[in-house]
């Protein structure tokens, strides 16, 4: 989908299914009305997409933050996992409640979640995607979860989350332009790890980030690279070394300051680099000017304000 640019909208959307088992459950974001048996509404305002997701086998659960958003997870029977002593772990219940402290961290230093509503869902496919409202993450990431917060499912899951503040709220052309919520999106995992376990914050540059290792321009195009893993290390992980550095340049209450200002500034917008790095003063362009020459190309620098 990187060559869309959603533009956000009101949707209205009324879902009939027929020959439905009577186990059917709908993951599906906005307002939700049950019109009657296997008959729903949902009406989702100032969303960039509508994404809808059916099983009959759905486990559904939900938790509450404190600004009340209902974060809500639709899992598979898998995600329940016995280990060799019997022991019972609980991988939706662990991503379930990640994905409601994610929201709490992210509304505090991003603003407020725009919904009344964040609906994650286990996906049967690789890594996760991104929606306004709902994401998936992998059952790969559930089935394979030990207990231990060292895993994929606590990064992919708040790397998913993190996108209702880097693509939802604040639009890009994520063909063009897509450090700007790749690598934001990527850099809020560790954010996530620094507050919530900071004992694993050199684990997560050591496994996520340093063994690949990462060239390459963070502000490339999708179309300059010929594999999917070269487009990862150049605008996903040397975006988040960038993210990291210009942390060190500002100062880490200046460069919260700053992301939070952007994501204000752009509220329902497609964003532009010059948009981005235009909410910093002239003193902070000075500061990091070192760090967008070391990681973006001379042609963003020049366009720079």
């Amino acid at each position: 989908g990187e060559q869309s640019v959603l533009d956000s909208a009101d949707w209205d959307v009324t879902l009939t299914v027929y020959n439905a088992a009577d186990t059917l459950k709908v993951a599906a974001p906005g307002e939700m009305t049950e019109l009657e048996t296997n008959q729903w509404r949902f009406v989702h305002n100032a969303a960039r997409d509508f994404t809808v997701s059916l099983s009959e086998s759905f486990v559904s659960n939900s938790l509450q933050t404190v600004s009340g958003v209902s974060a809500e997870l639709y899992s598979l029977p898998d995600a329940q996992i016995v280990a060799d002593d019997g022991y019972i772990i609980d991988a939706a219940a662990y991503s379930l409640s990640t994905a409601q402290r994610a929201l709490s961290m992210y509304e505090d230093l991003f603003g407020a979640y725009f919904h009344s509503r964040m609906i994650v869902v286990e996906g049967a496919f690789p890594d996760g995607m991104e929606f306004d409202g709902l994401v998936f993450v992998s059952g790969d990431w559930f089935r394979t979860f030990t207990g231990d917060p060292a895993a994929y499912l606590t990064i992919i899951t708040v790397h998913e989350i993190a996108y209702q503040w880097w693509y939802a709220r604040v639009g890009n052309d994520a063909a063009l332009n897509p450090y700007l919520d790749e690598a934001l999106a990527t850099y809020s995992e560790y954010i996530f790890i620094e507050e919530y376990y900071p004992q694993l914050r050199d684990w997560w540059w050591a496994f996520r980030v340093d063994p690949y290792p990462p060239v390459g321009n963070v502000d490339s195009t999708i179309y300059q690279f010929t594999t999917i893993r070269e487009y990862i290390n150049a605008v996903y992980l040397r975006g988040v070394r960038m993210l990291h550095q210009l942390r060190q340049d500002l100062g880490t209450q200046a460069f919260f300051d700053w992301l939070r200002a952007y994501a204000e500034a752009e509220a329902g917008q497609i964003a532009t680099p010059r948009q981005f790095w235009s909410l910093l003063t002239p003193e902070q362009l000075a500061a990091t000017q070192a760090t967008r020459e070391e990681y973006l190309s001379v042609s963003q620098i020049s366009a720079m304000p």
